[in-house]
């Protein structure tokens, strides 16, 4: 197990200009005064340093805005930790470099502090979030504050509650009651399990959204996609495109079927005409003499039978020749009318289509296409989210499954450590409860993190014994740091002068084995503590005038690498 020791701690209000240096022995620090002379603050100070707040501080003391800076040992290797009022701690090596900084006590300072001394863990916070818990849970076995500590075990500090069940969690890992790997695998399934909820809510919540929009949105699942209309779209507008085509050519082509009509028309009167004059002459030659004399050159003409066959002849001509262009006129009209009917199906084809660019089969408009298009869309993005997601459920489901029998293994393997930590807290407690002169039954105890409860005065002697107890325990099986214990005034409860005695001298006797001591009280019965002393005699004046320019001399160096040479 790694040492850890302190070195000495420096009190300095720039406020008052007062300041406090204390050495403290390697073994037992014994601080004696009354009350109002500091003893208290003095002691509260040491693990301030680090971050952990006790849960009262003298007004006073808090008034006269001292800065702390604690030098302590770590396997021989000396640092120094500063503590100034705004909250700022910054780490020094034993060259007094600064090493780290940090503005707030949680985070990342944290982990710095318990990789430092060894408190590997993490923990539950009120809201279900692992982490690393502040310096506080580190030294919450070795401190017993007069405030708080000697009336609910494991109470001296504040912002103990963040943590959720910190006396269970914090103590069984101090006295290794659990094994490292068991905290690890029972913080990464608690892990698994909240973000096994959250996955869940999140696939309840997407489920609940894709169930409303295909309530709401009216879904037509259409043979027709928004790809397929655009595509019908384009082939609808070359089908145009070709109609107007063809209805430009009927058009020319009907011009021309007219042009051949009106050529028919004008031959067809003049065979007309040239019929009726043929008839118009062969009347008048039947009406003549067979000699005529032209009335206007004199000349004699025959009119015989061959000259009125010859005018039957040319009239017959001119009927065939008649007859004939009648037909081309039909065939023409013919062609006409089918150009026509060919333009009015063009026509209303091209309506039609062009209606269709609107309104597509079963009344679909684009806007529908596209609006259900988009809403299936939506529900497909969601049914593949809900479908990974299921998908990682099952995943961390099987890893909490594998995580918990991993844990059960752990546990077997450790239920022999288990049982003998819990034989030897109930042995220290038989012996402690014994020296220590309290009546009580061992066998009724049956968590370790709970202390026991007895009423008057011999309640202090019995969460004493409890506290040792359990510090014997930890130094015999914690894979932490073991932290110097500090006690603060053990004459609580009105103890009369044969039990403070008793108190004291268990303490020396049963100070774990190369553990460090600072035990606060008001005066000594004479008792030889084999400890430094150190005497407050002076009413709240535990911080000196003559000191503070001493201490303010060797804070310079830290302060100015901090960037506060202003103060000086």
């Amino acid at each position: 197990m790694k040492s850890f020791k302190l070195i000495k701690i420096l009190l300095c209000s720039f406020k008052e200009k007062r300041a406090r240096e204390v050495v403290f022995d390697q073994q037992r620090t014994i601080i004696i005064g009354t009350n109002d002379t500091g003893k208290s603050s003095l002691i509260k100070s040491i693990y301030y340093a680090f971050g952990a707040d006790s849960l009262k501080v003298n007004p006073k003391w808090k008034d006269a805005r001292v800065d702390v800076l604690l030098r302590f040992s770590i396997n021989n290797e000396e640092y120094s930790i500063y503590r100034k009022v705004d909250n700022t701690i910054s780490i020094y090596d034993s060259k007094d470099q600064l090493l780290k900084s940090y503005s707030k006590i949680s985070g990342e300072y944290s982990q710095y502090i318990a990789n430092l001394l060894g408190f590997v863990i993490k923990l539950p916070d009120k809201n279900g979030n692992f982490i690393v818990p502040p310096p506080a849970f580190v030294f919450i076995p070795y401190y017993i504050d007069q405030d708080s500590g000697w009336t609910t075990a494991w109470n001296s500090f504040k912002g103990l509650q963040q943590i959720k069940d910190y006396k269970k969690n914090t103590i069984e890992y101090h006295i290794g009651y659990n094994s490292r790997k068991l905290y690890e695998l029972q913080c990464d399934r608690e892990t698994k399990k909240i973000n096994y909820d959250n996955e869940e809510k999140e696939y309840n919540i997407i489920s609940v959204l894709d169930n409303k929009i295909k309530d709401t949105a009216s879904i037509k699942y259409f043979a027709m996609t928004l790809n397929d209309f655009q595509c019908e779209i384009k082939r609808l507008e070359q089908e145009c495109s070709d109609l107007i085509a063809k209805q430009k050519k009927s058009k020319a082509q009907l011009i021309e079927y007219y042009d051949q009509k009106y050529n028919l028309f004008s031959q067809i009167n003049i065979t007309k005409h040239t019929l009726k004059e043929l008839n118009d002459d062969y009347k008048y030659s039947l009406s003549k003499p067979d000699k005529l004399v032209c009335p206007t050159c004199g000349m004699n003409y025959t009119n015989s039978m061959d000259h009125r066959f010859a005018f039957i002849k040319e009239e017959n001509r001119c009927s065939v020749i008649l007859q004939d262009l009648e037909k081309d006129l039909k065939a023409i009209n013919d062609k006409i009318e089918e150009e026509r009917k060919n333009i009015n199906s063009y026509k209303e084809k091209y309506d039609k289509i062009s209606e269709l660019m609107h309104q597509q089969k079963e009344n679909i408009t684009l806007s529908d296409i596209i609006v259900n298009e988009g809403a299936k869309e939506t529900i497909r993005f969601f049914e593949e989210d809900m479908c990974e997601r299921k998908r990682r459920l099952e995943a961390i489901n099987f890893e909490i499954t594998d995580l918990e029998q991993k844990i059960k293994d752990e546990k077997k393997l450790q239920r022999e450590k288990r049982e003998k930590i819990k034989e030897d807290y109930k042995r220290y407690m038989s012996i402690y409860l014994q020296q220590l002169d309290v009546e009580y039954d061992v066998s009724s105890i049956k968590n370790i993190y709970l202390e026991p409860k007895n009423t008057g005065s011999s309640s202090l002697r019995a969460i004493m014994a409890y506290y040792f107890s359990i510090l014997h325990i930890a130094n015999n099986n914690s894979s932490s740091m073991f932290c110097p214990i500090i006690i603060d005034s053990p004459n609580q409860q009105a103890q009369d002068i044969p039990h403070i005695k008793n108190i004291y001298e268990f303490i020396l006797r049963e100070q774990p084995q190369n553990s460090q001591m600072v035990l606060g009280i008001e005066e000594d019965y004479n008792i030889d503590f084999m400890a430094k002393k150190i005497n407050l005699n002076e009413k709240y004046h535990l911080l000196q005038d003559n000191e503070f320019e001493k201490v303010k001399k060797i804070l310079v160096k830290y302060d100015i690498q901090l960037g506060y040479p202003s103060l000086f």
